[in-house]
């Protein structure tokens, strides 16, 4: 295997170990299903798979030729495609090299040998939001005009959703590829949001959807002793719980009961609480919106516990009397509208949007429904 530390879903391996035993390779697969549960990390084993030379077993050695230059990244038959700055590109006829710099080329080196080293990372480069369509043109031009000896091609689109953002030129630039995709060439597309993805692009496509880890499983990844239920709140991703630190977990419980209080004291626009959450999104992103998701998660357990009192399907099981006496006081309150506004404010956040102000009419309108 190429990675040590990676648990794939039984099901899907031995789909697609069929895949290779019986040579019926497709041209496209697309693995769809939570972020951070690995998905792309599935696809380079599969790639692993495909070209090995000394298989093992039902995974690749992870020893020959072809598993080194993987682990090197440094494989001429495996590309990875994913969201890269536009740099100096100005128009769809430029090369993809145009999009990096001396610190773009630091910042892409660097992420792939994360993304080979830990599974569940996930690749994100400054000021990339979008697959742009030179990328593709690109690995168009490689594949319809070089060979490989009669071994496969492999690419690899993570986040493939972005193929679509903010226009679907990069999409529909692959799409003619699907439509009549050269021989013994593979295209994996991994996606958290197969919504997003055009139709057309997912009917060329061999679907596979990897379910969520148990939360069994999940659990055993953390030696944290929280009362916070973090399979609930951070949706099964994997790639979130190895990346949140246990004093940032214990610092998460604490703002919860204080926003608990906050809300009990009828003080949810207090200053302090903008002020912190602000200035969170300023040191740590990913942090902040996981806070932005605590919040949501506090209204959902105040809509199941209003549904069923004796439920302890709770992310904040903890607070499961303060529920119950909200919800007594307040009969007439609409939380499960307080998640929705909470819902379309994370939606909006990758707008350029004055954070101070957005959080003060989010807050507002949370005011005015729960309080």
């Amino acid at each position: 295997m190429i990675y040590k530390n990676l648990t794939i879903n039984k099901k899907i391996w031995t789909m697609l170990n069929s895949m290779k035993k019986t040579s019926r390779i497709p041209n496209a697969l697309l693995f769809h299903g939570n972020e951070g549960i690995g998905k792309e990390a599935c696809a380079i084993e599969f790639a692993a798979l495909v070209t090995c030379s000394s298989q093992l077993d039902e995974f690749a050695c992870g020893k020959c030729k072809s598993c080194t230059k993987i682990l090197s990244n440094n494989h001429e038959s495996i590309k990875y495609i994913f969201p890269l700055p536009r740099g100096k590109i100005t128009n769809k006829k430029d090369s993809i090299l145009k999009s990096f710099n001396h610190k773009t080329i630091e910042q892409y080196n660097r992420e792939l040998n994360l993304k080979i080293m830990k599974p569940y990372h996930k690749i994100e480069l400054d000021n990339a939001n979008t697959i742009l369509i030179n990328s593709i043109r690109d690995i168009k031009k490689e594949i319809y005009t070089t060979t490989t000896n009669d071994s496969w091609r492999i690419i690899v689109i993570f986040e493939s959703e972005k193929l679509c953002y903010p226009n679907q030129e990069s999409a529909n630039s692959l799409l003619k590829i699907l439509e009549e995709p050269p021989k013994k060439t593979l295209f994996i597309l991994t996606t958290s949001k197969i919504s997003l993805l055009l139709d057309t692009i997912k009917s060329r496509c061999i679907d596979l959807y990897f379910p969520r880890p148990s939360e069994e499983y999940f659990n055993s990844l953390s030696n944290n002793k929280t009362n916070i239920n973090l399979y609930k709140l951070l949706d099964a991703n994997i790639q979130n719980l190895t990346n949140i630190k246990d004093i940032e977990v214990n610092a998460l419980e604490i703002f919860v009961k204080n926003f608990n209080k906050l809300h009990r004291d009828k003080e949810i626009m207090s200053i302090n609480l903008i002020s912190e959450i602000t200035k969170l999104n300023q040191s740590d992103k990913k942090l902040f919106l996981v806070y932005i998701e605590s919040i949501k998660h506090y209204y959902k357990d105040l809509a199941i516990i209003k549904t069923d009192k004796n439920s302890d399907n709770l992310t904040f099981n903890f607070l499961k009397s303060d529920y119950l006496e909200l919800n007594n006081s307040a009969t007439k309150k609409n939380w499960s509208y307080c998640v929705d506004t909470i819902s379309n404010f994370q939606d909006n956040l990758q707008k350029n949007l004055n954070l101070n102000l957005s959080m003060i009419n989010l807050l507002t309108t949370i005011k005015s429904f729960a309080l």
